[in-house]
């Protein structure tokens, strides 16, 4: 019985452009991941600072985290 033999073939050797396209982050992928990165350790301060000053503006703090998880989630991809 012969086996079939299968050839992998990647874009990779006929057209070495393609993997560095894909390992080379944009500006603006670089720029949303500064700006989730900022905004998750702001999100994580507020929460600390809620815990520990309850007699805070509780709607100015959560319009305040809104925005905040909404910047978030559209640099996630989510909104």
């Amino acid at each position: 019985m012969d086996k079939e033999q299968l050839k992998v073939v990647s874009l990779e050797k006929e057209n070495p452009s393609v993997k560095a396209e894909k390992s080379i982050p944009t500006e603006l992928e670089l720029f949303k991941g500064v700006v989730k990165s900022l905004v998750e350790n702001s999100l994580k301060t507020m929460n600390e600072i809620g815990e520990s000053y309850p007699e805070l503006s509780w709607e100015k703090y959560e319009l305040l985290y809104h925005y905040l998880d909404y910047l978030k989630r559209l640099c996630e991809g989510k909104a």
